[in-house]
């Protein structure tokens, strides 16, 4: 890790909105401790011991500032009384809802966000921080991975027709009111960095932008309120210009990533306006399970990056795959140590 200061000293400058003493390096590493364990992806998401057993082998070899101690795209869902049925041990899982839709326009016996907080793998996530905790102290990020208010809401009515566009104002507020309150619980176990990442299906319904915004600024307030660094990631389809933006606006006093297109690294005058060192990066996940030639190619070009613009932080959009090479991400952690 580059430079003197600790990742939770840098976070602070972060959080006071001040140009960071050098980046952060948090990729989003988890289900490839999986592999590292040699169980079953099934097995892994329910296992503390397994899975702290194996992010502490992961952050001895990549050497990053955060470390990712629950990061799952059903965990939200699946507390609120969804179900993941899986056709193989390895995955990925469908997510169903038992009991239909109610009049409402959610799922039948749907738990409320007080309940979530306290069910399905919440408290797996919870007890993986505080056991991480303990063992590395402030020496990494304690990082955990949340959906957006509207990613969440679509999950919980998919499948209802027009579902993936449309999710009724209650589906905003439930999923809304599940994050703050699930994240709380993440932060009081521990969790020092909140990755928030936020979907929006294309022709999305532009009202359903507004509650989503107001719910996103909640969100980053209850990471906020317990000094804990929020990250924030936003993409989606087409026609949904005025969905993001508000999205954006209201993600202010969260360090925004952005997420270019897989084939461009470079970086262009106006997201630099600010100077080099006040802007962050989400890097293609995929990118570090490819060949030789690809990932050649890709080094270079992050390369570029780090050199033009000094970032002040860089993660992945994504989980990094199972197949994924930890010494490349190690590689990139270096590049941004050699430039701080």
């Amino acid at each position: 890790m580059a430079g003197t200061a600790n990742p939770r000293q840098v976070a602070r400058e972060l959080l006071e909105r001040n140009k960071p003493s050098r980046p952060l390096f948090l990729p989003i590493v988890f289900s490839l401790g999986a592999q590292i364990e040699n169980v079953p992806l099934r097995t892994y998401l329910a296992n503390p011991t397994k899975i702290v057993s194996a992010l502490r082998q992961i952050h001895a070899r990549v050497g990053a500032d955060g470390v990712s101690c629950y990061f799952d795209p059903f965990l939200e869902a699946e507390a609120l009384g969804g179900t993941l049925e899986w056709e193989t041990e390895d995955g990925p899982p469908r997510l169903v809802w038992p009991g239909g839709v109610a009049e409402s326009g959610l799922p039948r016996g749907i738990r409320s966000a007080e309940d979530a907080a306290k069910s399905g793998r919440v408290p797996v996530a919870a007890e993986v921080i505080r056991r991480m905790k303990e063992a590395l102290r402030d020496s990494a990020l304690l990082m955990v991975g949340l959906r957006g208010p509207i990613a969440l809401s679509v999950e919980i009515v998919k499948g209802r027709e027009g579902g993936d566009r449309h999710p009724p104002a209650a589906a905003v507020e439930l999923a809304g009111t599940a994050l703050s309150e699930i994240a709380r619980a993440l932060l009081e176990a521990g969790a020092s960095a909140v990755v928030i990442r936020e979907e929006v299906p294309s022709k999305f319904n532009s009202d359903r932008g507004e509650e989503g915004a107001e719910h996103l600024s909640a969100l980053i307030n209850v990471a906020r309120f317990y000094e804990a660094l929020p990250v924030f990631l936003c993409r989606g389809g087409t026609n949904i210009g005025d969905t993001l933006m508000k999205l954006v606006r209201a993600a202010r006093g969260a360090k925004p990533c952005m997420a270019p297109p897989r084939a461009s690294y470079d970086v262009h005058d106006s997201e630099l306006e600010a100077g080099p060192g006040t802007w962050s990066f989400a890097l293609p996940p995929e990118a570090f399970s490819e060949d030789e030639t690809s990932y050649a190619s890709f080094e270079k070009g992050m390369q570029r990056l780090i050199a033009a613009g000094r970032p002040a932080l860089m993660t992945t959009w994504d989980d990094v795959p199972q197949t994924t090479d930890t010494k490349r991400l190690a590689q990139v952690n270096g590049m941004l140590a050699a430039r701080a």
